[in-house]
């Protein structure tokens, strides 16, 4: 089944004209601010789900590829300050408050007095209650799927203090990799597409169990004020790999996954004002992450064992100045970082080593910028906000690739914001940019379930791309629709190219000449009381997507490696406040996602899904949820791999092989306590 985005976006377009307007009030200067009370007719029961609900604002998750701490946030602040740790999602941070423990929803504009916008149109502030009993919140959860496979969770944290603030949380809990991962077929045929050359079944369920343990500590200090913030992740790893043929009749092929991984980070963060309107902030942060894998798959060849031991630092210094004055604001700063990567790779096949690029890594990067923003207000409607950033990098590897590289870029940007109306509002945005190297680039990654390597590349620089885009927020009753075009021309493309090595050529990610990328985003958030039924909420976001780059074996126009041509989604919620219940049921539709290699083109081929929940609040402090997630039973995605025995273009083609995977319908019920506060 495959759902047009053309009905979605004339939905999202239409619904909201008949709706009555509203204008804001703000409660500082460029600040909206939203209450529980503002939020009651939809029931939420977290952080999250009330900043999902905020008009004109959508959920930025931190991008934790990013080295350092400029563009490595997300768009929501918790007391005014990012989360503590980039190693922990921000949507999961959000769950993790519950509805009573808030005091109140900012929406923060440019100009905000003391707050670094960090390049986002808006912010969200979630402002929690000042409160000096101890506030406890416990949470048990318990999933089932189609195979027998569950995973649990348990889950508490703590909070305490009025001005020496102690935040502390903990969790164990097990977690599914949904994509490409699971039970189905694995059929093979030949350039007929009908001749079978495999027909057989395959498993392959793959799950993480995670502890986690962290800790926020702020306080009053020396007339300004202090954060400390320590975390501490560990994950284990196992998978399995069945393959039963059938055609032709074979042996069972088995294997194994296995896989430890670590994180660390402590934080300590200082702010303190300097004189008349001006703020200083200090920052030093510190990360660790390690991986230790083995991956082992008998077959009749002798079998393949494939392993990786990979550990990475990164230690950030930062310094921010902030000056406000009548009708602007500026801010400037100075990041230092120092990265570095070990990576040693192994792979063997029938007991014979195979000789891998970049399978010996070690690499370090000493990292600077520099910034300059301001804001100024020409009218009380009108504000232009203008930056720009000088980013340098030394890169340095050794192993077996050698490297030593300096990149520098200048970053500019410009936006323009217009208060139309005041419930309209229009955005001007233009902005160069740079893609930022991933040190696992730079290293040889191996697939054994799918028996593909990818070669570390060590030719690989950033892109750099020049945008441009225009956005129409309307606000209406307790509601919004934000409407997006984007235009983006690019610089050395990133996009899969083949890589010459001495041991063969492989795929790898490379800089494949210019390219272009245009997107239309619409995003709306709609309370139904207006049409007389009162409780009822539709929230739906709709995204079209054209991308070209040239492919760099045939050199013809095609279709960015890893772009959707669409993707949208739609949410119902019902609030049935007499009988403390809420329900909702979300509908997801996507496009397929190519990704063209040098002896292969593989489709992931997205299929629609349903889930729905259901909650019950026997009390204010009592959440009960029960979920469904896949509910139709769908494969989680079904993919596509056309495969040539070498160059795509020359070389004779292999098979085609059809593999839809999946793990079922999730059933899950969540239940959470909190105390005090």
């Amino acid at each position: 089944m495959s759902t047009s985005p053309y009905g979605v976006l004339a939905l999202l377009a239409f619904l909201p004209l008949a709706v009555p307007a509203f204008a804001q009030t703000e409660v500082r200067e460029h600040v909206s601010g939203f209450a529980p009370s503002y939020f009651a007719g939809s029931d939420p029961s977290s952080a999250l789900e009330m900043v999902n609900l905020l008009p004109g604002f959508t959920l930025v998750e931190a991008d934790t590829s990013v080295r350092g701490y400029s563009g490595a946030q997300g768009n929501v602040l918790i007391d005014g300050r990012p989360p503590a740790s980039k190693q922990d999602k921000l949507s999961d941070t959000l769950k993790r408050i519950p509805v009573g423990s808030i005091e109140r929803i900012e929406l923060m504009r440019p100009g905000t007095a003391g707050i670094d916008m960090q390049g986002y149109p808006l912010l969200a502030n979630v402002v929690r209650k000042i409160s000096t009993a101890p506030r406890i919140r416990t949470e048990v959860e318990a999933v089932t799927m189609n195979h027998g496979q569950w995973y649990p969770k348990l889950a508490a944290e703590i909070s305490m203090g009025k001005i020496y603030v102690l935040d502390v949380q903990a969790s164990l809990s097990r977690r599914f990799y949904i994509e490409t991962f699971g039970w189905g077929p694995r059929n093979r045929y030949k350039q007929d597409f009908v001749t079978p050359a495999l027909i057989a079944d395959y498993e392959h369920p793959k799950y993480e169990n995670i502890w986690l343990l962290q800790s926020t500590y702020r306080q009053p200090l020396w007339g300004g004020n202090a954060r400390v913030n320590g975390l501490f992740r560990e994950g284990r790893t196992r998978g399995r790999l069945t393959e039963f043929d059938f055609a032709p009749a074979a042996p069972t092929k088995n294997g194994v996954e296995r896989e430890m991984r670590f994180a660390s980070e402590f934080g300590v963060q200082y702010t303190h004002p300097l004189w008349a309107g001006g703020e200083g902030e200090a920052i030093a942060i510190r990360r660790g992450n390690g991986e230790t894998n083995n991956v082992t798959n008998a077959d009749s060849g002798g079998g393949t064992l494939a392993t990786k031991k990979s550990q990475t630092g990164e230690t950030i210094i930062r310094l921010v100045e902030r000056q406000r004055g009548q009708g602007w604001n500026t801010e400037a700063g100075i990041e230092a970082a120092l990265n570095t990567l070990e990576n040693v790779v192994g792979l063997a096949k029938g007991g014979v080593t195979v000789p891998l690029p970049g399978s010996n890594v070690h690499l370090s990067e000493q990292r600077a910028e520099g910034f300059v923003n301001g804001t100024w207000h020409v009218t009380p409607d009108i504000a232009l906000e203008a930056g720009v950033r000088y980013e340098i990098s030394y890169f340095k590897q050794r192993g077996d690739s050698l490297l030593t590289e300096t990149l520098g870029y200048l970053k500019p940007r410009a936006q323009l914001t217009w208060n139309v109306t005041p419930h309209d509002e229009l955005r001007l945005l233009v902005q160069k940019d740079a893609g930022q190297l991933n040190f696992n680039n730079f290293v040889t990654s191996v697939n054994v379930s799918s028996n593909l390597v990818t070669a570390g590349n060590v030719n690989l620089v950033p892109y750099t791309n020049l945008k441009g885009e225009i956005t129409l927020e309307h606000r209406f009753a307790a509601g919004s629709l934000v409407l997006v075009a984007r235009n983006e021309q690019i610089k050395d493309t990133w996009d899969q190219v083949p890589y010459a090595a001495p041991s063969g050529i492989f795929d790898a990610l490379g800089n494949a000449g210019g390219g272009r990328r245009t997107e239309f985003v619409a995003n709306l958030n709609l309370p139904l009381d207006w049409t007389g039924v009162e409780g009822f909420t539709l929230q739906g976001t709709a995204t079209r997507r054209w991308s070209h780059v040239y492919d760099p074996l045939t050199h013809v126009a095609r279709r960015i490696s890893g772009d959707l041509p669409y993707e949208a989604s739609a949410t119902l919620m019902e609030d049935i406040s007499s009988l403390n219940v809420r329900w909702g049921v979300t509908f997801t539709n996507q496009n397929d996602r190519l990704n063209t290699k040098f002896s292969e083109i593989q489709i992931n081929h997205s299929t629609d899904q349903i889930d729905a929940f259901v909650e019950y609040k026997p009390q204010p402090e009592w959440l009960v949820r029960f979920f469904v997630e896949d509910a139709t039973g769908r494969p989680n995605t079904s993919r596509t791999r056309y495969i040539w025995t070498g160059n795509r273009l020359t070389a004779p083609y292999l098979y085609t092989e059809y593999r839809p995977s999946g793990y079922g319908p999730h059933l899950g019920l969540n239940i959470q306590r909190t105390f005090g506060g």
